[in-house]
């Protein structure tokens, strides 16, 4: 379970470098570093959504930058 996660771990964030799937910031939305990224998520429950050969996965995830883990559980498969 944690390998799945990890892998699901791995393709948001390949998937967030591909603009394919862009979405426009809304107006007041900021743009962040990495680092700053980092000192909001770590430690906490981060809902992201994957899209990979257009079938949609929920997960909640918790990243623990100092371990270097990604651990959670799938919320809802494909749509």
């Amino acid at each position: 379970m944690r390998e799945i996660l990890s892998s699901i771990g791995a393709a948001a964030f390949l998937l967030s470098a591909v603009n394919a799937y862009a979405v426009d910031l809304p107006a007041g939305a900021k743009k962040v570093t990495m680092e700053e990224f980092k000192a909001f998520a770590d430690g906490k429950h981060v809902k992201v959504e994957i899209v990979d050969l257009e079938k949609p996965v929920s997960a909640d995830l918790v990243w623990s930058w100092k371990k270097g883990t990604i651990t959670g559980r799938p919320m809802s498969a494909a749509r």
